[in-house]
């Protein structure tokens, strides 16, 4: 199974997704899988958990690039639903969905 079809049937199952990010372990709750302005494929995630660079912002709103994504699993465990926050496509940063909530 490819990075975008893990994490879209994540997306899709509302099931938590632990992954490695530049050099980072990171838990999130998946939102959406999206193209940018530049066209480039953003998974917009919630932060719940493992590493970030700034120890203050343990948890929230967070975006990465696929293809820095490594060792990713589909957790078994899952999140209610979208974070309140969170803006469906088309919105300021994405202007198309490949898979969101």
């Amino acid at each position: 199974m490819s990075t975008r079809e893990i994490i879209c049937q994540a997306i899709q199952e509302r099931r938590h997704l632990k992954f490695n990010y530049k050099n980072l372990t990171r838990i999130v709750e998946p939102h959406q899988l999206a193209l940018n302005e530049q066209n480039e494929e953003v998974l917009s995630a919630y932060l719940v958990g493992g590493d970030s660079k700034s120890r203050d912002k343990a948890a929230g709103t967070g975006e990465f690039f696929p293809e820095d994504i490594s060792l990713i699993t589909m957790l078994n465990d899952h999140f209610p639903g979208p974070r309140p926050d969170y803006k469906r496509t088309p919105n300021k940063k994405f202007h198309s969905a490949i898979c969101e909530l």
